[in-house]
């Protein structure tokens, strides 16, 4: 796949791109705000930053499948270990 780049030039199109930028971390602020003071926390959730649970909420909101849970992950997953036999 390849990489996009923005190719935006203008002052004013950066200044929208923070702004949409800034619009988005507030909301997911908001999101886990609301979880961490409206649902009972499980253990691992207690460990999560606002952000993260704010992160959390919305995938679980937006997922199609109706899954709730986080499918993003910063460590791939574990590889599958083949032998090669000749």
């Amino acid at each position: 796949m390849p990489v996009v780049f923005s190719l935006t030039i203008t002052p004013q199109s950066h200044q929208v791109e923070v702004l949409v930028l800034a619009c988005a971390s507030l909301w997911t602020l908001a999101q886990g705000t609301q979880v961490l003071f409206l649902y009972p926390l499980t253990v691992r959730q207690k460990r999560l930053s606002i952000f993260r649970l704010g992160l959390d909420e919305l995938f679980a909101r937006f997922q199609p499948t109706g899954r709730a849970y986080l499918e993003l992950y910063l460590a791939p997953d574990t590889p599958t270990f083949k032998s090669v036999v000749t």
